[in-house]
């Protein structure tokens, strides 16, 4: 049974009980209701993914993944979601640039956290710990895990990303409840992560071009190749 359905993956109930599937799909939506093909970027995600999770994992970072069971699935525990996205910038670009009027391109003297609430209804609807609580969203003890989480994480991703010659720009994080704290859960994917090349400072991975689907399925297959180590 299908869980959960987006642009990027499927989400699976299993026979066994705490453990779903998440599988990510090759097509992205199109014009109308037509969907584009985009070869490897379902295999491109999905070892990115796990190799991310296990990295995290390994510096005791709470996780959902358990681990990569075929070329576009991962084994991951079921969680309660939490219906906040996190959004980290260590550089500021896109929105954060526009609604602060900060240049596109600099670094920020320390990270920066924004909280969403994840509702297709209220989309970009940001929020604070205030908010969260009020609302029934998340305890207090909660957002103050998210963040210290949040920030642990994006420091580890920072080391990581740079011993591969790649600057962390910004990325989403997800959360859930698991087993009564929060765990991190959701994509860790170049759709979700912004990286630059260190060297030319410009980007890297899909985001780096528009709608060429032969060119974004190129840059997929490069940004795995400087991600997962042999």
């Amino acid at each position: 049974t299908a869980l959960v359905e987006n642009s990027s993956k499927t989400v699976y109930e299993t026979d066994k009980a705490g453990t779903w599937i998440q599988a990510y799909i090759d097509e992205i939506p199109g014009s109308g209701s037509k969907k584009q093909k985009i070869k490897g970027r379902a295999e491109a995600n999905t070892v990115i993914a796990g190799t991310i999770f296990q990295f995290l994992n390994s510096y005791h970072v709470p996780t959902h993944f358990i681990k990569q069971v075929t070329g576009k699935e991962l084994s991951i525990r079921q969680t309660e979601p939490i219906p906040i996205q996190v959004q980290v910038w260590n550089i500021a670009s896109g929105s954060l640039s526009s609604r602060f009027d900060v240049a596109g391109g600099s670094d920020l003297p320390n990270p920066i956290l924004e909280f969403y609430l994840v509702d297709e209804k209220k989309r970009d609807r940001q929020i604070n710990d205030y908010h969260a609580q009020a609302l029934g969203i998340a305890t207090q003890d909660e957002m103050r895990g998210l963040t210290r989480l949040a920030m642990k994480i994006n420091a580890v991703l920072k080391s990581f990303f740079s011993r591969r010659g790649l600057i962390l720009a910004d990325f989403m994080l997800e959360f859930g409840r698991l087993k009564g704290n929060v765990a991190l859960t959701g994509d860790l994917t170049p759709e979700t992560i912004q990286l630059l090349d260190r060297d030319t400072r410009k980007p890297v991975g899909p985001g780096a071009v528009g709608e060429n689907i032969k060119d974004a399925a190129q840059l997929y297959a490069e940004i795995t190749s400087r991600i997962v180590e042999d």
